[in-house]
Parts: structure tokens; sequence; C-alpha cells
């Protein structure tokens, strides 16, 4: 009896159109929502805080008290400058990480999302697939198992 191979790419695949068909859409909006902020400081604080385009709190961070998000966001506004200079999504990522990254509640998750959607408005997108926490020990399991 012959039992399939697993085969990752086709798992990957699978699970990469089944998020564009879910979530495309709203990515869209949501990306929309921070390039068209009027401000790089606004875009900043908007994106520390987490807030969305309808003013709440994006289900990634509801956890996170106000006080710690608000701190990162005064820290990253103390960095507007070299945020502004950054030539691409690596390097924002990196001062990002750098400047809240050690911020006790802000998590790898985080960094990221807030990156994300500074990003958005700076027009710097990933070139790379970033994983944190859970995603990477997942990858890590069907890539190496």
């Amino acid at each position: 009896m012959k039992i399939p191979i697993y085969k990752p790419k086709t798992a990957v695949k699978e699970v990469v159109d089944l998020f564009i068909a879910n979530n495309r859409v709203a990515r869209k909006k949501e990306i929309q929502f921070y390039k068209n902020q009027k401000t790089l400081g606004e875009a900043i604080k908007a994106a520390a805080l987490s807030e969305n385009l309808n003013g709440k709190r994006h289900s990634h961070q509801r956890r996170i008290p106000f006080l710690v998000l608000h701190d990162a966001s005064e820290k990253l506004l103390a960095k507007q400058n070299k945020l502004k200079g950054c030539c691409n999504f690596d390097q924002l990522f990196g001062i990002i990480e750098k400047t809240v990254g050690n911020i006790y509640g802000i998590g790898e998750l985080t960094v990221y999302d807030i990156t994300n959607r500074i990003g958005s408005f700076l027009g710097l997108r990933p070139e790379y697939i970033y994983l944190h926490a859970g995603t990477r020990v997942g990858c890590t399991e069907i890539v190496f198992t």
C-alpha cells in the first residue's frame, strides 16, 4: 500500500489561498487607513495604539494595556526622523524592534504589526516572511519533520 507523502508546499499554498480569499479586502482597507493618515506622527500614534479604521483596537493587541501601547507610541514618536529615513521594511522593523521591543507587554507580533502599519504610511512593504511566536514553531515543525 502506498502512503501519500505530506507536501508542505501544497499545504502552504492552500493556507495562503484561503487567507487571501478570506482577508484580502479587509487587509487592503486596513493598509489604506494607515496610508491615509495626514502625518507620519498620526500614523505612528494610530499604529502604536493599535487603532483600526473603526477607532477600535486591533484584535492582536486587545489584551495589551493602553498605557503600554501609549508608552510605545511616545517612544516611536521620538524616533520619527529615523523612521522617516528608512529605505525598506526590514530597516523600519529593526528600528521599531529596538525602540519598543523591550517594553514589557510588547511582543514580537506587536512589533511586526506596528511596523506593518507605519510601513503602510511610508510605502514600505515586507519583502520577506516574518515568523514570530506560534507561527515560527508551526513552520519549523512543518519544514523540519
